[in-house]
């Protein structure tokens, strides 16, 4: 390794439940892993006990920044119009409030608002600045417990939506009553978030360390944390990959017992509905989850035990930002799984043109007649 002291960026992927900081900017000597994968902060890169064969170094510009900026708020504002549409029909329709099935919903749309107002406006500052503003470590620090919190809320959420979707269905019996509401639906809505932005409030703000923020860095850096052996590993099983173990299974799961139950018994028509209803919208956001974390997850699993520098330069520019287009996404696929919604919405803008149209017709006819007078 050249003795010339230069900026590189690392590439090493932490088991993060966003991993939107998987790739840092190091000046050479400053940080390294060593062997047992432990960050190391202080020791010259001459000390350092692993290969360069074993770190993979890419150009630290990300590209297309100013392209990211004008593509990502067209898609942004009309999705948190759209999410604080749904939010408002979820709240003050009577129907949709009380089915137990459109909770989850609601608290997904709640968090993908936060996050696509609060942590993509971090982001998009940083891709108009160059650099995190205002540059202090207690920002930082807020910038990633809201882009971690928010990220794991949203994972677990959506966990918990997938089984509870098999209790509203087979097993109406533990929602029947007040009690079992409050502890099978309404208390793990609750625990969720709270577990989340504490389990980060800990691990960032008071975990006895000191992290080295970099303010050139989107989300400048990561925290510390990471150097301790307990909470990284409790937050890849639970946080990360407890989610992605259950989304699916439960899923797909619930795809053939509803079907099953369908040839196998004469369902009422209504119930059949329901049922489809619920059993659809849950796989719609389900692939949405899938689709879009995928390559994320898997480019980290090939780096980590087969190919390290495979897509490198993908992930800096492009593979990370697709957890992002979740949440963006979301609001406008939980909308389409209420057509009624949307129906309704749809004569408001059609009788709305239509009225315009009328009166500028009218205006037109006045201007005419006032002309031939």
């Amino acid at each position: 390794m050249n003795s010339e002291k230069k900026e590189q960026i690392f590439f090493f992927t932490p088991p993060n439940s966003s991993c939107l900081n998987c790739i840092f900017t190091l000046e050479e000597g400053q940080f390294f892993l060593d062997s047992s994968s432990q960050l190391t902060v202080g020791q010259n890169s001459s000390a350092m006990n692993t290969s360069t064969d074993d770190m993979v170094w890419v150009p630290m510009m990300e590209n297309g920044r100013w392209l990211k900026l004008v593509i990502f708020p067209i898609v942004q504002v009309p999705s948190c119009l759209c999410a604080i549409i749904l939010i408002y029909y979820l709240i003050f329709n009577p129907r949709l409030r009380q089915s137990l099935s459109n909770h989850t919903i609601l608290l997904l749309l709640v968090i993908s608002l936060l996050f696509n107002v609060n942590v993509l406006g971090i982001l998009e500052d940083y891709w108009r600045r160059s650099y995190i503003w205002p540059s202090s470590s207690s920002f930082c620090s807020y910038a990633n417990i809201s882009v971690y919190s928010t990220s794991t809320s949203n994972l677990l959420i959506m966990a918990f939506a997938s089984i509870e979707r098999h209790i509203l269905i087979f097993h109406t019996n533990l929602t029947n009553s007040l009690v079992k509401r409050l502890f099978f639906h309404y208390i793990p809505m609750i625990f969720i978030p709270l577990y989340a932005v504490f389990f980060y409030i800990g691990a960032i703000a008071i975990y006895p360390c000191e992290s080295t923020y970099d303010y050139s860095v989107r989300f400048c850096l990561w925290p510390c944390y990471y150097s301790d052996k307990i909470l990284p590993a409790i937050e890849a099983i639970v946080n990360v990959g407890l989610p992605f173990v259950i989304i699916p299974i439960a899923s797909i799961s619930l795809f053939i017992r509803v079907l099953w139950q369908k040839h196998s018994m004469q369902l009422q028509a209504y119930k059949w509905k329901r049922d489809r209803k619920m059993t659809l919208q849950l796989l719609s956001i389900t692939l949405l989850y899938l689709i879009l974390w995928m390559p994320l997850n898997m480019t980290f699993l090939i780096n980590l035990f087969w190919l390290p520098n495979f897509l490198i330069e993908e992930q800096v520019n492009y593979i990370y930002l697709m957890p992002f287009i979740v949440q963006l996404l979301y609001p406008f696929i939980a909308f389409l799984s209420y057509p009624e919604l949307w129906r309704k919405n749809r004569r408001i803008l059609l009788n709305t043109v239509t009225a315009a149209h009328t009166v500028q017709n009218n205006l037109i006819m006045l201007t005419r007649i006032r002309n031939n007078n």
